[in-house]
């Protein structure tokens, strides 16, 4: 029996409240150990007093930077192969999808351009029955061998 490939369908990502919310739930323990160590009179010699000033900025940064790649967009799956869409330019390939974190809910993806550095998407389930159906057809593609590939299927 050949297996079927999920069917085509799109699938919103950008920047959302929640995220942001996330970001933010990440950088703030950084703060308070950095403020925390500031305070303390152990670490008030040499290197040890910027480095948690430095650790807090670096931490910031990626997590600045990953919020500036948040823009809307769309990941879109053809029944072949996985596109980006982006307002206002041409559609990209993406070579490669892979899932860094699954919370059920949401997604955190790597996508893999010819010619681009990797991007990182993070998508969410929306509400209602439309949008958890598209959720569905998501999670499908994602998790499905990609058509044509070699991959067996388990003994039974």
């Amino acid at each position: 029996m050949r297996a079927r490939s999920p069917p085509a369908f799109s699938h919103p990502a950008g920047r959302a409240r929640w995220l942001a919310s996330l970001l933010l739930a990440l950088w703030l323990p950084a703060l308070l150990a950095t403020l925390a160590a500031a305070l303390s009179g152990g670490a008030r010699t040499g290197a040890w007093l910027g480095a948690p000033w430095l650790a807090l900025a670096l931490i910031g940064g990626g997590l600045w930077r990953f919020w500036r790649q948040q823009t809307p967009r769309e990941l879109a799956f053809d029944g072949q192969g996985w596109l980006l869409r982006e307002p206002g330019c041409p559609d990209q390939a993406v070579s490669r999808v892979q899932v860094a974190l699954d919370g059920q809910r949401f997604l955190l993806l790597r996508l893999e351009r010819a010619g681009a550095p990797p991007l990182w998407l993070c998508l969410r389930r929306g509400a209602g029955s439309a949008a958890a159906a598209a959720w569905h057809l998501l999670r499908c593609a994602l998790y499905s061998p990609a058509p044509g590939s070699a991959r067996s299927c388990a003994r039974r």
